[in-house]
């Protein structure tokens, strides 16, 4: 979905999103906890969605997120 932006208004340094350190393939028993990690750069900050089968995980109590 294009950005609208006022006339005239002008974005300057903008940089396209980038996964620093991308999540990667991991395999657990059921039952056991995982730790899934990713860093993403780019200017503005971008938004990061956690999914599952289309579905908000960081609604569920299941789940728990930190972000640095």
């Amino acid at each position: 979905m294009p950005f609208k932006r006022p006339l005239g208004e002008r974005i300057e340094n903008q940089t396209l999103p980038n996964f620093i350190r991308p999540l990667q393939d991991k395999r657990v028993v059921v039952g056991q906890n995982v730790l899934l990690e990713c860093q993403v750069a780019g200017h503005p900050d971008p938004v990061v969605k956690w999914l599952k089968d289309d579905h908000d995980v960081t609604q569920c109590p299941d789940y728990e997120f930190v972000e640095f």
